[in-house]
C-alpha cells in the first residue's frame, strides 16, 4: 500500500488540462502508480479514456507485467491515454527514437500520432502529455503534484 501525505491543491499549470483534473482521472492515476508499486517494479500500468454516451470513461489497462511498456486497446472511442513510467526511465512520453525496445517502430508518441489520441504519463518526475496534433510533449505537474486536487 502506498502512503502519501495530504496537501492543499496545488495552484493551476500554465498549460490548462481539464482531463488530468478530473478527481476519477487522478484516482485512476493513483491506482496505476500503486499497481506498479509506486513506480518500483518496472512494469508500467494505466488506462484510456473512452467517450461515453453522456460522458468520458476511465477504462483500465489489463496489466500486462512487461517491464518498461504496455500493450495497450485502443478503440474508436478513445480519446486518450494515460500510464505510469516506471522510476528512473523518464517521465516523459517515449519516442521512435528513444524507447525501452529501442525501436523506430514504438514509442508513446508513434501510437499517439497514429491513433491520433493524446498520450499522458507520470510518475516520480511529475505528469507530461504529448498533444498528437501539435506535436508537443509538455509537462503538466511536477513531482507528485498530479495526485493531488487541481484548482478550480
Amino acid at each position: 500500500m502506498s502512503c502519501r501525505p495530504v496537501r492543499a491543491p496545488v495552484p493551476p499549470t500554465p498549460v490548462a488540462d481539464t482531463l488530468a483534473c478530473r478527481p476519477d482521472v487522478i484516482k485512476a492515476m493513483v491506482g496505476a502508480w500503486i499497481e506498479t508499486g509506486d513506480g518500483t517494479s518496472g512494469a508500467e500500468a494505466g488506462f484510456r479514456i473512452d467517450v461515453g454516451t453522456k460522458d468520458l470513461k476511465v477504462v483500465p489497462h489489463e496489466h500486462t507485467n512487461e517491464q518498461g511498456s504496455l500493450t495497450t486497446v485502443i478503440t474508436i472511442l478513445t480519446t486518450a491515454e494515460f500510464h505510469v513510467h516506471p522510476k528512473g526511465t523518464g517521465g516523459a512520453p517515449s519516442t521512435p527514437e528513444n524507447n525501452i525496445l529501442g525501436d523506430p517502430n514504438h514509442g508513446d508518441t508513434k501510437v499517439a500520432d497514429d491513433a491520433k489520441i493524446d498520450i499522458y504519463t507520470f510518475n516520480e518526475q511529475g505528469l507530461f502529455v504529448y498533444r498528437w496534433d501539435t506535436k508537443q510533449i509538455i509537462k503538466l505537474r511536477d513531482g507528485f503534484d498530479w495526485q493531488n486536487p487541481c484548482h478550480p
